[in-house]
């Protein structure tokens, strides 16, 4: 597992913040809408919601896929309520969609302060590996991210887990909302 971490004060695991994971929505080039995937790059490329046929979690069955043409592209779940203050983790496993390695990565955004709280983009292969990047927060409100900047090949993400603490704890689909 490879991880980035910033400035953490707790280490205590919390309910998946990320909401349907069990059956991905993905809203398209919308306004940032609570409990839904959304494009959120103007990069140009593929995003869509595909069927996994060999998970790396049992139960996983849907991840998201995205593939850029020229510029990055990313999706995000927006509006996620958090506790100022405390260190939340973000992780995800991720793969490229052929045998070629490709860079992808996955961020925590601060969307009261228009910052990046955390953020990591690494080579990824044809086999799924979880990232994870934590951060304390600086605000209430953040959104996740995952980006692909490959070309040759799209990237597949599942599992996201966006939890109170340190480090990821293993996946679950629920999402519990303070």
């Amino acid at each position: 597992m490879k991880g980035f971490t910033r400035n953490i004060t707790v280490n205590r695991p919390g309910a998946n913040l990320v909401y349907n994971n069990k059956a991905l929505k993905y809203t398209g080039n919308t306004s940032k809408t609570r409990y839904y995937w959304r494009s959120a790059s103007g990069g140009t490329g593929t995003r869509s919601v595909v069927t996994i046929s060999t998970p790396p979690i049992k139960g996983v069955t849907q991840a998201l896929y995205i593939k850029r043409a020229g510029n990055s592209c990313d999706m995000s779940q927006d509006k996620i309520p958090v506790t100022k203050g405390k260190a939340y983790c973000f992780s995800c496993w991720i793969r490229c969609t052929t045998a070629e390695s490709g860079t992808a990565g996955l961020s925590i955004f601060d969307q009261k302060n228009s910052q990046t709280l955390a953020y990591l983009m690494t080579t990824v292969t044809s086999q799924w590996t979880r990232l994870y990047v934590t951060a304390t927060m600086t605000s209430s409100l953040v959104g996740v991210y995952v980006k692909s900047n490959t070309d040759k090949q799209g990237c597949q993400f599942c599992g996201m887990k966006f939890e109170l603490g340190d480090h990821p704890t293993p996946f679950k689909y629920n999402a519990t909302y303070p």
